[in-house]
């Protein structure tokens, strides 16, 4: 997991599981007054960067609710 704070206050995460080879990014979410502020493609790229180091392949889980 990964967490986004501003001025100690957790504003967002991010859930990557693992499992042998793999790396899927799980969940994202950013709290509704920080939305649109990159606080989510910050977490996505911070997740990508650490990830891309062990894993050739990382996926995204994604929800038709989230459409």
């Amino acid at each position: 997991m990964l967490v986004a704070e501003v001025d100690d206050r957790i504003v967002g995460y991010a859930i990557f599981e693992i499992a042998g080879l793999f790396c899927t990014l799980a969940s994202v979410a950013v709290a509704p007054n920080t939305r649109r502020k990159g606080v989510g493609s910050t977490l996505i790229k911070q997740v990508t960067i650490n990830m891309s180091e062990v894993f050739e392949k990382i996926s995204l889980t994604t929800s038709e609710k989230n459409l």
